[in-house]
């Protein structure tokens, strides 16, 4: 084989291979929570590139979407008389495991207080891969707010 075909064949599996990796998707699947046995539906919104969608929700709270590995995504959760939260989403690196990667998750929403005036700094977590190995990576930020005035969450 001579040189002018193995440069060839090596750029088309070297585009193959890019291709197969750009495809890599990542199928998110949470459940919101509150913790009262009986309040409004929860709503989730799902938001790329600014662009905010609302996400159907199954009667226990869980959601399902599948995105796009490399895509930075922020998922909202609220509900009527609860402090609404954030989780943002990296999807960087998330393919270097597996080719289709399934990430799980739970928000849970705490009661709002009678005024209204607690809030969260968002976004509360934080869900990203390692770029070595691709291995799941979360963090967690519980600081609450009142009127500019920081109130710090407790630890159940």
């Amino acid at each position: 084989m001579n040189t002018a075909k193995r440069i060839l064949l090596t750029s088309l599996v070297a585009v193959a291979a890019i291709a197969t990796r750009a495809q890599a998707t990542i199928d998110l699947k949470g459940c919101v929570r509150t913790l009262v046995s009986h309040s409004a539906p929860v709503r989730v919104h799902l938001s790329v590139n600014g662009v905010e969608t609302p996400l159907p929700v199954y009667g226990n709270g869980g959601f399902k979407v599948t995105v796009r590995e490399g895509q930075i995504v922020v998922i909202r959760a609220t509900c009527d008389g609860f402090i609404s939260k954030e989780v943002a989403i990296n999807t960087e690196n998330a393919s270097l495991e597996k080719e289709r990667r399934k990430v799980k998750f739970e928000v849970e929403l705490e009661a709002q207080d009678s005024l209204g005036f607690r809030r969260y700094i968002y976004p509360v977590g934080q869900i990203s891969f390692d770029r070595g190995t691709g291995r799941l990576l979360v963090q967690h930020n519980k600081t609450l707010f009142r009127d500019e005035q920081p109130l710090v969450a407790r630890t159940p």
